[in-house]
C-alpha cells in the first residue's frame, strides 16, 4: 500500500454514504420543485387554509355575539325588574288613594241617598244574603240595568 491509499474499502464506504446523502438531497429538491410546479395541489392547500382561518374567524364572532347576547340579555333584565320596582312602589299610594277615595265616595253616596231607599237596599242586601246565588245575580243584574238606565237619562 502507498501513502495515498491507506484504506481503499474506508474511502469508498464514505464515499458511498456521501452519494447516498447527495441522492436523499437530490430527491428532497426534486420534489420541493415537483410541489412547487404542482399549481392544483397548491391551490387545493391554499383554500384548505382559507377555510380553516374562515371557520375560525366565524366561531370566535359567533362567540362573541353570543356573549354580548347574554350580557345585555342581562342587562335588560335587570332595568326590567328595577322599573317593575319603581312602577309597584309608584302605584302602591295611588292605589291606597283610589281604594280610599271610593271609600269616602261610597259612604258619602249612600248617606246622600234618602232614607226609604236606605232601606230598601238594606232589605235587598239581606234577602240576597239568605237566598241562592241565581236571585243574588238577578238582583245584580236588576241593579245594574238601573244604574245604566239612569245613566243614560242623566246625559240627555
Amino acid at each position: 500500500m502507498t501513502a495515498g491509499q491507506e484504506n481503499p474499502s474506508g474511502a469508498d464506504a464514505e464515499l458511498r454514504e456521501d452519494i447516498e446523502r447527495t441522492r436523499e438531497q437530490l430527491g428532497e429538491t426534486v420534489e420541493a420543485l415537483a410541489a412547487k410546479t404542482d399549481v392544483k395541489a397548491r391551490a387545493r392547500k391554499k383554500v384548505g387554509q382559507a377555510k380553516e382561518q374562515a371557520s375560525a374567524r366565524a366561531a370566535a364572532a359567533q362567540e362573541q355575539a353570543t356573549a354580548r347576547i347574554d350580557h345585555a340579555r342581562a342587562q335588560v333584565a335587570d332595568k326590567a325588574a328595577t322599573a317593575k320596582q319603581k312602577a309597584l312602589a309608584a302605584t302602591r299610594p295611588t292605589a291606597e288613594h283610589v281604594q280610599g277615595s271610593a271609600e269616602v265616595a261610597s259612604a258619602e253616596a249612600w248617606q246622600a241617598l234618602p232614607d226609604r231607599v236606605q232601606s230598601a237596599a238594606r232589605q235587598a242586601a239581606d234577602t240576597a244574603r239568605r237566598a241562592n246565588p241565581a236571585v243574588l245575580a238577578a238582583i245584580a243584574a236588576a241593579a245594574l240595568l238601573a244604574c245604566i238606565v239612569i245613566a243614560r237619562r242623566s246625559r240627555k
